[in-house]
């Protein structure tokens, strides 16, 4: 099997960074398992196949008053190969800290390890149960299921539902073609219950289904005019992005329209073409804007409040041309899918103790 890594550069200064920062005996309390553990894959499995979750993960608050994002470099480069991309679009991670990319142009879906190892890849041209169109995002439920979104010729969108391995299990679509206009679906989330959440873009809501495509219900906000990316909070909030209106949306559980974000405390534009949404448990919801000459990644609270963008600590630092899509692991690695650099930017966010 072929291993795509992070370049070596990156990974030798990535590593002695990382050797300080593991002796600090405060450092990666956030990713201590219950028992004190560190966090590993589970071996075992559950009694109808599917991976059982490891140790749930919980943050000790009183020892981080500081934090440090750590640029540790791009990862990819355009091709066809493994760990190669052409227009990679959505990002999406696992409860093993396994991440998935939605490689678009290419037509397919690929697996790595959490630092970048090449691990699986499915998916090729076509309409076929196993086939993409025009894919663009992707999610994985607790059980390791993962969902990609998909375009057919006609603009009317997919969710094609998929083992972690690329197994494919089952599709949905629609419920109701009520035109001939395109019904295009751009982001999808999973909850922690196991809801999965897709964006219709022409006609502006989010949809919420069960694991099975069973619809739950629909949710629409006053400005939503085309969303394109989705997020879902541990208590079932959801959040949707619209590049158009350059809006974060927010809703309940239920569906409900709470508030439209769209301005800071001083009046000013907050977002600029907001595209990819990922919520960090505990640390907030991460926005990814797109628009040239604003091309950064913002970081709010659950309520709306601008918290700060990502400024990487260290010798590297990134260059956005075209980012798109945003995945937050459990260890708190960060993955920025980048249209025109073929790439996957990947940062590692922490907190150190007094």
């Amino acid at each position: 099997m072929r291993k795509m890594l992070l370049p070596a550069k990156t990974r030798v200064l990535s590593a002695l960074f990382l050797l300080v920062l593991i002796l600090h005996p405060n450092v990666w309390s956030r990713c201590e398992a219950n028992n004190g553990s560190a966090l590993r894959p589970s071996q075992s499995a559950e009694a109808q196949g599917r991976q059982q979750q490891p140790a749930n993960l919980k943050t000790n608050s009183t020892l981080l008053p500081f934090e440090i994002t750590f640029f540790l470099g791009e990862f990819g480069t355009r091709g066809d190969g493994p760990g190669q991309f052409n227009q990679p679009t959505g990002v999406a991670v696992d409860a093993w800290n396994n991440f998935y990319v939605v490689d678009n142009g290419n037509k397919r879906i690929q697996k790595f390890t959490a630092m970048g190892e090449f691990i699986a890849q499915w998916g090729q041209p076509g309409s076929g149960n196993t086939e993409l169109s025009s894919p663009w995002g992707i999610a994985v439920d607790p059980a390791g299921y993962v969902y990609v979104t998909d375009n057919d010729k006609n603009g009317n969108g997919l969710v094609l539902k998929f083992t972690g391995d690329g197994t494919y299990v089952n599709q949905w679509g629609r419920p109701d073609i009520v035109d001939d206009w395109p019904h295009a679906w751009g982001g999808i989330a999973a909850d922690t219950q196991g809801y999965i959440y897709v964006v219709e873009s022409y006609y502006p809501q989010v949809w919420k289904f069960t694991s099975e495509g069973q619809v739950i219900g629909t949710m629409s906000g006053p400005l939503l005019y085309r969303p394109i990316g989705v997020a879902v909070d541990e208590a079932g909030f959801v959040y949707a992005s619209d590049p158009i209106n350059w809006v974060v949306s927010k809703f309940t559980p239920d569906g409900v329209h709470l508030e439209n974000w769209l301005k800071d405390e001083n009046g000013q534009d907050l977002f600029h073409t907001p595209i990819g949404l990922a919520v960090d448990p505990g640390i907030g919801l991460y926005v990814v804007n797109a628009k040239e000459g604003y091309q950064d990644i913002m970081r709010l609270s659950l309520n709306g409040k601008l918290l700060d963008t990502i400024r990487p600590f260290g010798m590297l630092t990134p260059q956005y041309l075209s980012p798109a899509c945003i995945a937050v692991s459990p260890a708190g690695l960060i993955y920025v899918t980048d249209l025109e650099k073929n790439c996957v930017d990947v940062f590692l966010r922490f907190e150190l103790g007094r």
